[in-house]
Order: C-alpha cells, then structure tokens, then sequence
C-alpha cells in the first residue's frame, strides 16, 4: 500500500479539492513570497524611523531586498527554521533559492509536526537532494510511498521512544534495511511492540508471529548498523546482539538489566571479537544490584581491540567491581583513550576504608597521565561513589562538608579536573554540625559549573558570622559570589544553624535567589530571625537593599497558624523586612 493510498483511506469520506499542479504551484509561490515578508523586514535595511512612525513597507522591496541578501545571510536565516519549514517557504521560488533549500535540506528531520499530508505533497520534489535523514519508526510507511524513493539516501537514524539507531543504506534501498534493522532489532524485544504500533504489517513488511504475541525469530547479522542508543535492555539480550551488527562503532545502554542466567553462546565471542568494530561502548544502569560484572567483561574483551572510549554508570547494592579488577578488563585496550565511569553501592553492611578504595588506582597504569583522576567519597549514609573526573553525568549523592573527607588516587583538591558538570541539585551534610566556610563556597563554585542549581545543607550557619558581619559592614570583607545557585533548600533540615547574620551573608553569596522559605524552622527560632532582622535593618542601610531583592517568603505553612495575636503582630514587621516580597501565608 503506498503512502497515496494510506492517506485516501484515512480521509475516506471527505472530499478533497483538487486544483491542477500550474495553479497549485503558481498559489504556493504567491503565499511563499508574503510570508517572508516579515524575514525581510528584518533582515533587510528599512529604515527603523519609518517602521515606528507606522509607514507602510512595499511587500515586494521587502521581498527584493531579501533576494538581494548574500546567500552567507540567507544560509544563516535558514538555519533557523526546521527542514520541512524551509521547503515550505522558499523552494520554487527561483532557481538560486531552490539551491539553498537542497543545500539545506541535505540532513533531513522528519519530526513529530510533519504531517503526512506534508510528505504526500513536498517529498516528491526534494527527494534527490536528501543524503541523510531522521524519522520516527511510525513515520516508515508514510516518508516512503515507494521502494526506491530516495536515490541518494546514504544514512538514516531511526527514533523510538525505546531506542534510536544510525545505520547506512544498503544496495536493498532505505526501506529495505530499515526493515532488516528492526528485524535484527527484535532481538531484544524492541521493535515487535513499535512496528505494530507503526502498522508496518499492513505496508509490506512480512513479521513472523507465533500464536502468543508479535515476535521476529532471530535475524540474520546486520551490516548496515553503527550506532545503537537503546533505553532499556537485558544483559542476554545485549550479548545476543553483539553478535547481530559486526559493523556497530557506538553502543549505548541507558539501562542494563539483569539476566538470571546469562549464555555465552559457543563461538560468539570469536566472531564478535575477530569482526567487532566497536569503539565507543556507554553502559548503564539504575538497578540495586544483580548487574553480573562477567558481561561486562566478556563485552569489553570482545572489542577490546577496537575499544577508544569506555563509560559505565553502575549503581549496585554492594561493591560492584575493585580498581584492580577494572585495570585487569580495561588495560588489554590497546586503543583506549577515554575511560570515564561512575560506580556509586551501599557501604552499610561491609567495612569500607575510602583510604583502601582510593589505593586500588593507585598503580602506575592508574597513575598514567592518560587516565582521569579518580574521586572516592563516602556520605553519611554510608554510600560510597567512586569515579572518574571530570563527571559529566548526574549522581545521587550527599557530599561532605568537610574536605578532608574527599579522596583523589592522584592531584589535589583544587585541580581543574575536579568537575560535576551537570549536576544541578548539590546536597552538602555535614555529621558534626560543621560551620560553613568561605573556603567551602569557593569550592562549590569551581566543583559545580552547571546553571540553575538548588543547594541543600544540613547546618547554615557560617564560621563566626557576627565577625564576618561585622567585616562587611566596615567594607573590609569580600565574600565569594555562587551566582549559578538559583534556590537554597532549607527546608529538608529545618534551617538548622540559621541565624541573621547568616542569613545576610547567605543572601550576599547567591545573588541569583529570590525565594526563602523558612517554613520548617521552629517557631521560636522564627521569631528571634524576624526580631534579629530588624534590628540589623535599622543599624544599615545595606542591608535593607540587600532583603529588598527577596520576591517572596514563606514563613508558615497555612494561613491558620498565623491567626494567633503574636503571629499578627509580626506580620507588620515582616512586611516592612521584605518589603518588596509577597509573603505567602501571613
């Protein structure tokens, strides 16, 4: 059935009007040229005094002055716009801009809003111009009406919600090994459920079933695969896909199951690892345990030859693998040149010296300047991480305050390569009710680059704040600025430690927070941080500038506590402590 048919079976029942093709073109080019009408009005030199005194701009200059724009101009107004967009808008036109859409068009997206009706009419038009495209699986049947459809198709990236490959077309045609690729893919029980879902049985595309359910039996290899990102998959899958795509370079498994019995299928790791062409291998997963590391380890020596870069997410309930073991499995890649991992298990129930963990990469293949520094830290929960630097991955995990308890196989504290990079919730906790630091501030900032950042501590209070109070207001006293940090969660820990004058020198810290909420302090504490808050705001002027920059405060959790006579009367002076903010419940 081709895509024609699809779309008239679809629509059956409504009438469609019909014009003939010269009109149909000759419409779309007068729509065409008024809508890049307001490009123009941009891009062009019209005068801006005239545009504000409401003067009437000529549709026609505008559009002159855009075709007169060098195409550098032209490339960039483009690059703005998505694929189909671009087709829409200036293809037929003229000859030079039909040349910038197929320029433009050579990477193509069929995304989630281009309607099928959109392919029917504007594909036809632009298939030769295509050399690498990206679409979902259920688009399939549609962006090919046909079997040869698009002759210079040399690569496609095929998207689903459960994986998305990179694969090269193959002499078969684009349809054709897009089906093979599903096919090989079934292996891990992905594409059964998509292709029904896709309606691709009803298109050509012959699915073998057994009476319980939609199955493909175990494919053929597949040449064509390179890449392969896939959201969920079992360690018996995995090994059995291994040996299904001899030419995959990139693998990636967010989430990799366990398998009670995992099978080494006889004579597979010689084929895998005598064709194997993998170099870049991201292994994942957010089980609490059952991960077996001898999958890992028959993976990684199956490739071990081709292998460039090398990265594992493991979190496990007990100590998943040792340094010495992850140097015995990583140290044959003779190509290795990355090698970045994140083990992060429960130290509760085993006796766990970060000292003894730190000294397991601390050998000389370790200490190789090739290989990243590796961070060991255990929290107070007894969860220890282990990884390489810098992280560029997000983690679960509560940091200590006190620096002495981070431990680095190699290199100091204040080394660059120290770097959670897109880390945006920073949890810090310290066991013995340590003060803060302006040292502790500073780390922050270097350790943690990423925007927008929610910090949560255990103890606000800072080291001798009345001093450090006291130094600011004589303007002798430069605080270190954490201008990333967007919300400070005091909740989790009832504002434990929180005094005024910590409180001001928190507000001076992070510039960027606008919000306070101190609803989970105790109320006696609340009333000796308002009471202590005016009486600072009356001393200095600063420090009225410095509250005033506060949108809103949350003091108590319902309305119903503040009913309370002493509760009513602190609402004028809270009022006049955030005078700009809006105050929630009072």
């Amino acid at each position: 059935m081709n895509l024609s048919k699809v779309i008239d079976k679809e629509n059956s029942g409504v009438e469609i009007k019909r014009t003939s093709s010269a009109q149909r073109d000759e419409e779309n080019i007068i729509r065409k040229r008024l809508k890049i009408n307001s490009i123009a009005t941009v891009a062009s030199s019209v005068n801006k005094d005239d545009v504000d005194r409401g003067h009437q701009i000529d549709t026609h200059i505008a559009v002159s002055k855009l075709e007169l724009l060098p195409n550098e101009l032209l490339y960039v107004i483009v690059s703005h716009l998505h694929t189909s967009c671009i087709v829409q808008a200036f293809h037929g036109l003229n000859q030079r801009f039909n040349s910038i859409v197929f320029q433009s068009i050579r990477n193509f997206d069929i995304s989630n809003y281009v309607s099928r009706t959109w392919l029917l009419e504007y594909m036809p038009r632009i298939t030769d111009a295509i050399v690498n495209m990206s679409l979902r699986v259920d688009s399939l049947p549609y962006a090919f009406p046909y079997e040869n459809f698009y002759r210079n198709l040399t690569s496609m990236v095929l998207k689903h919600t459960l994986f998305t490959v990179e694969f090269n077309v193959e002499n078969d045609g684009a349809f054709a090994t897009a089906v093979t690729c599903l096919n090989t893919l079934s292996q891990c029980g992905l594409t059964a459920e998509c292709c029904r879902q896709s309606n691709l049985r009803n298109n050509g595309i012959v699915l073998k079933k057994d009476d319980q359910s939609y199955t493909i039996l175990r494919a053929q290899p597949c040449l064509a695969i390179k890449r392969l990102d896939i959201r969920y998959c079992s360690e018996q899958d995995l090994v059995d896909l291994c040996g299904l795509m001899p030419n995959l370079t990139s693998l990636r498994v967010r989430v990799l199951a366990p398998s009670t019995n995992v099978s080494f299928q006889n004579d597979l790791f010689d084929v895998v690892s005598r064709f194997g062409s993998l170099t870049r291998l991201h292994l994942g997963t957010s089980v609490t345990g059952g991960i077996h590391i001898d999958v890992i380890e028959w993976l990684i020596r199956c490739y071990q030859s081709s292998l460039e870069q090398v990265t594992l997410v493991i979190s496990s309930s007990d100590a998943f693998i040792d340094g010495y073991h992850l140097q015995k499995i990583l140290e044959p890649c003779q190509n290795l040149k990355k090698i970045s991992f994140t083990f992060e298990f429960d130290g509760e129930d085993i006796s766990v010296d970060i000292n003894d963990l730190c000294r397991q990469f601390q050998s000389e293949w370790w200490l190789n300047a090739l290989r990243a520094p590796v961070l060991v830290i255990r929290d107070q929960n007894d969860r220890v991480f282990i990884g390489s630097i810098p992280l560029y991955f997000p983690i679960n995990m509560i940091f200590p305050t006190d620096l002495n308890l981070w431990r680095l196989n190699k290199g100091q504290l204040d080394s660059s390569m120290l770097r959670f990079t897109d880390l945006r919730s920073i949890h810090f906790y310290s066991n013995n009710e340590q003060a803060v630091t302006f040292d502790l501030l500073r780390f922050i900032d270097r350790v943690f680059p990423s925007c927008n950042q929610t910090l949560t501590l255990n103890y606000w209070k800072f080291d001798s704040p009345q001093k450090l109070f006291t130094q600011w207001i004589n303007s002798t006293l430069t605080i270190p600025t954490l201008n990333r940090v967007a919300f400070l969660n005091m909740k989790t820990y009832a504002c434990n430690g929180l005094d005024a004058m910590s409180l001001i020198l928190w507000l001076l810290a992070v510039p960027n927070v606008k919000v306070l909420n101190l609803e989970s302090m105790k109320n006696a504490d609340k009333v000796i941080l308002i009471k202590t808050l005016d009486q600072l705001l009356s001393e200095d002027d600063r420090v009225k500038s410095i509250l005033d920059r506060i949108e809103q405060v949350h003091i108590w959790k319902s309305r119903h506590e503040t009913q309370t006579r002493s509760k009513r009367n602190l609402y004028q002076i809270i009022s006049n402590i955030f005078s700009n903010a809006n105050l929630g419940n009072l």
